[in-house]
Order: structure tokens, then C-alpha cells, then sequence
């Protein structure tokens, strides 16, 4: 899955404010305001009204309630296990877990899978990796010091 994707799947393909689902009106937004800074977390899908709402000269859309409504969002996509995968790779610089739980947070560049440490094959069919080690990236290190 690449990382736009997740932007979309995050929001049910709506505007992450106030879910409005017409296509050609949403567009993606930079946080930071750097355009040039597309890391999965910098970046939210809003309509045009929420996106001027911000932009305008109103501003009745502030970055604070962008950055609470992103929040939330990292919170669903990561999952429980991802934001605590995070918080242990935090801490120890590695996280043990299974693909299926944590994979994701590697999509995402958060998580590097290090090593396989625990692979289950049965009767000669394909084997599944049951435990692997993850280490934190330089961005999964980023994402918990400003997001969780």
C-alpha cells in the first residue's frame, strides 16, 4: 500500500474535517505548510472549503485543529499495537512482533523488519513468519517525539 493510499483510507476517501466526499473537491494538505515535506504524517486530505476555511483571510480552520484532527487519524491508521510498537521501539530501539500487526508501520517507513525470528511452516507447506524484530527509523523516532 503506498503512502497516499493510507491518506485516503484514513478519511473513508472524505474530507477529514467535515467529510465531504466529492473527489474533485479534496485535495491534500501540508500541515507544516511545506509542500515539499510529504512524509505520511505531514499530510491530510481536506476539501476546498475546509482547505480556504484554513488559508483564508477568516481563518476560521486552525493549524491546532488540524494537527488534533491528524492526530486521531495516526492513532486509527497506526492501530493500538502499531502506536505501541512505537513507544517500545522508542524506549529500546527495537520491538518484537508479529508481520500482520506491524508490517504497516514499515509501509509507512516508521518500523525497519530487521529479522525473522520465528518462522512456522507446516508439513512442507509455505512458511509463515510468526515473530519478527523491528527496528525505529529515523521517521518512526520523529513521529513519536511530535505525534505520540
Amino acid at each position: 500500500m503506498r503512502v497516499e493510499d493510507y491518506l485516503w483510507a484514513e478519511t473513508d476517501d472524505a474530507c477529514a474535517l467535515c467529510g465531504c466526499r466529492e473527489r474533485r473537491a479534496l485535495t491534500i494538505h501540508h500541515i507544516d505548510g511545506d509542500d515539499q515535506n510529504n512524509v505520511y504524517d505531514n499530510r491530510i486530505i481536506l476539501c476546498h472549503n475546509c482547505h480556504q476555511r484554513h488559508h483564508g483571510k477568516h481563518g476560521d480552520v486552525t493549524a491546532e485543529q488540524i494537527r488534533d484532527r491528524k492526530r486521531r487519524l495516526i492513532m486509527r491508521t497506526l492501530t493500538q499495537y502499531g502506536v505501541n510498537a512505537i513507544r517500545i521501539a522508542g524506549r529500546r530501539g527495537h520491538v518484537v512482533g508479529a508481520p500482520f500487526l506491524l508490517d504497516h508501520l514499515v509501509q509507512l517507513g516508521f518500523l525497519r523488519r530487521e529479522t525473522e525470528l520465528q518462522v512456522f511452516s507446516d508439513e512442507g507447506k509455505e512458511a509463515v513468519e510468526v515473530d519478527c524484530q523491528y527496528v525505529i527509523t529515523d521517521d518512526g523516532r520523529r513521529l513519536l517525539s511530535e505525534w505520540l
